[in-house]
């Protein structure tokens, strides 16, 4: 089986625009996301105007909270060829924390 795709979706700091089509047509193929914050990540999406309903996609929290064993689970759906995109609050994850925790899964 092949294994899913991990995108590190950068999200605007301020009142600048979410982005653009281009981006919007990724966000639209991913079912799974990890996230800071799961209510600013869905009005993230939504104010990004994807095409599928919110409530039909999946999240799960990666933040200050998140004990460093529970990271690699939160990756496990890739494994298994679930694509995943990861949001931070502002910025580009992977390199802030918490998504630079994504590293080390």
């Amino acid at each position: 089986m092949a294994k899913g795709k991990l995108y590190l979706i950068p999200t605007p700091i301020g009142d600048r625009p979410v982005w653009d089509a281009s981006n919007r047509t990724v966000i639209d193929s991913i079912d799974y996301f990890i996230v800071e914050d799961i209510r600013s990540a869905r009005r993230f999406l939504s104010k990004a105007g994807i095409s599928r309903p919110i409530d039909s996609l999946r999240f799960a929290e990666l933040n200050e909270h998140t004990a460093p064993a529970e990271v690699s689970a939160l990756f496990a759906p890739l494994l298994t060829g679930t694509d995943a995109g990861v949001l931070s609050e502002a910025g580009l994850p992977g390199v802030a924390e918490p998504g630079a925790d994504a590293r080390t899964a």
